[in-house]
């Protein structure tokens, strides 16, 4: 079972601080994509799961560039369930942000990757 609706740590732990809030409620990271490639700024949504050993187990924090949201859940398989439903966003966001970083300009070489590829290709 999982739940969808505004969880507010800070009230709950009384810290400010988010990261600070949630571990004082028993929450540690679990896994991120943060850092999932190194082009964050073209990334417009990231996934934070966090759990703890009391239900509800597991918090999914889903950010975006505007705002974030919570999901509650209470065991590993609504987690993973919640998670699967993100799975296609999050892959394409993964390699939108890859190919990113393929075009991000090498300070080396001052050319990207996808430049070289062309032309060790012949192509220009």
């Amino acid at each position: 079972m999982w739940t969808s609706f505004p969880f507010d740590a800070h009230a709950q732990a009384q810290e400010e601080d988010w990261d600070k809030a949630l571990k004082a409620l028993g929450f540690e990271l679990w896994m991120s994509n943060d850092g999932m490639t190194g082009c964050l700024d073209l990334l417009p949504l990231s996934l934070r799961l966090w759990s703890r050993r009391e239900a509800p187990r597991f918090l999914i924090e889903v950010n975006t560039v505007d705002a974030f949201d919570h999901v509650l859940a209470y065991d590993l398989p609504a987690a993973m369930e919640v998670l699967a439903r993100w799975a296609p966003v999050v892959q394409s966001l993964a390699v939108a942000g890859l190919i990113g970083d393929a075009n991000q300009v090498d300070n080396h070489e001052r050319s990207t990757l996808i430049g070289l590829a062309r032309q060790m290709l012949g192509q220009h």
